[in-house]
């Protein structure tokens, strides 16, 4: 159901992981509110996997399937991107870096790990190199400093010439101790990679001499595995798998780039393979596998204290890669029906800026089936990225549902006079016994907060006995 009272917008939804909902108008140009610009769907259900940007060119790798793995897209308009080109690579693209006519591409292609694209005429992008290194792994991360291509493989990292595109050469490698996966570059020595190794999720490479080292390592708390990172200054953004119980999303010290200094972190909910963070460190953006909350702002002004301040139910897929530039957010996703997506700042209409301060949900009509003893009421709440916040139950019961509405809510105090008292343990309390007998029951929630956050409830239980 949908309850809008002026100012706020109150959804009840199918989400059995965020059943309620409230929405209000914004007036804002910030990344707290952010909106789906445009969508590509590309031919047959394939899953986006990277993405990098240069100027107002889109440039993207899929999985393998039927027709280009490669494509190609004018992004000037944000909401319309146009494909300008497509090559079938004849295997999957992984992840995709460019410099001047020439895009390198991580393969899953087990003779060609690189593949190298001249995209001169962006038309008609054509392969003019490969390189088959050791192994039958894919390739995974790659990066681009000047004429040397930095590429993960395995557990390997590699140094690559690419002096001569055409003719690209292995110069040495390094293990990681895991799988690695995302490379950020730091300056002309170092470079980090997100790799499986729990005991050092964050590898620290140096990479200048053609044989890379091993530098140091940055290990988190926990049997973790590292799924992407990147690097703003002197801070690394890094995001794992699924903690269970703690933090995804970890903001590092690298002015000493050989011993990260942990700045602060924040819980994500889930695995989350890619990051981005928007030009003036203020947002970062996180991609934790959850059904409509794929999409996760964070604010990072305060890295100490970074906090979720947004999520984007519209992404129906993994994210499994990011690109920010043009103060847009570009992505790659496993949305099988849209795999290419781009996301802006939302201008919308209101003029408060912020979130209510308070508001009211009333649930449908409960039928217990017969008369009943109402025995427990208890729901999960997450106010962890609104301290402030609060959350309170009402309840109202009757012997039919038409009496519903002549009743007073009640807290734990029973049926009496006034409406002054709420359940507020959401960890379950006893219901009075003044309800029993009754067939019928409705909740209400009360939502309070400073109207800077938002908190969420994702679901109501009640237990009865029938008689």
């Amino acid at each position: 159901g949908v309850y809008w009272n002026g100012s706020g917008l109150f959804v009840a939804t199918a989400d059995t992981s965020l059943e309620f909902q409230i929405l209000e108008r914004k007036s804002t140009t910030g990344w707290s509110c952010t909106e789906r610009k445009s969508q590509v769907d590309i031919t047959g259900s394939r899953i986006g996997r990277g993405v990098a940007v240069v100027g107002s060119t889109l440039y993207a790798v899929a999985n393998s399937g039927s027709g280009a793995d490669f494509f190609i897209y004018n992004v000037t308009s944000s909401t319309a991107p146009s494909l300008i080109g497509s090559l079938d690579l004849g295997a999957g693209g992984v992840e995709v870096a460019v410099s001047g006519n020439y895009a390198y591409i991580a393969s899953d292609d087990n003779n060609q790990e690189l593949k190298v694209i001249d995209i001169s005429t962006p038309a008609t992008p054509v392969q003019v190199g490969s390189l088959n290194l050791t192994g039958n792994n894919d390739g995974t991360g790659i990066a681009i400093v000047g004429s040397k291509v930095l590429l993960t493989q395995g557990t390997s990292f590699f140094n690559i010439n690419v002096a001569t595109p055409s003719a690209p050469t292995s110069l040495g490698s390094v293990p990681l101790g895991g799988i690695g996966a995302w490379i950020a570059v730091y300056n002309s020595t170092y470079a980090f990679v997100a790799t499986g190794n729990s005991a050092g999720e964050v590898r620290v490479i140096n990479y200048s001499a053609n044989v890379p080292t091993a530098a140091g390592a940055y290990n988190a708390t926990g049997s973790l595995v590292a799924r992407a990172l990147i690097i703003k200054g002197t801070q690394l953004y890094v995001t794992t798998q699924n903690n269970t119980t703690g933090p995804e999303f970890f903001i590092l010290n690298v002015a000493a780039p050989t011993t990260p200094t942990l700045l602060g972190s924040v819980e994500l909910g889930a695995d989350a393979l890619a990051i981005a963070v928007d030009d003036n460190e203020t947002f970062a953006f996180g991609s934790p596998n959850l059904t409509h909350r794929a999409l996760q702002v964070i604010d990072v002004a305060i890295p100490a204290s970074p906090v979720r301040v947004a999520y984007m139910p519209t992404v129906n897929g993994q994210i499994r890669d990011y690109a920010f530039a043009n103060d847009t957010l570009y992505l790659a996703t496993a949305q099988t029906n849209g795999e290419f997506s781009i996301y802006g700042k939302a201008v919308v209409g209101g003029s408060s800026g912020g979130y209510l301060t308070s508001g009211t949900y009333v649930s449908a009509v409960l039928d217990a089936g017969s008369s009943a003893n109402w025995n427990t009421m208890q729901w999960s709440e997450y106010l962890t990225g609104c301290a402030a916040g609060d959350i309170q139950v009402q309840l109202r019961t009757a012997t039919s549902s038409g009496g519903l509405a002549a009743e007073l809510w009640q807290g734990p105090e029973g049926e009496d006079a006034d409406e002054t008292d709420y359940f507020t343990d959401p960890t379950g309390a006893l219901i009075s016994t003044t309800h029993n007998s009754d067939r019928y029951a409705q909740y209400r929630l009360t939502f309070s907060g400073p109207g800077t956050c938002t908190q969420q409830l994702t679901d109501v239980t009640l237990t009865y006995t029938p008689y």
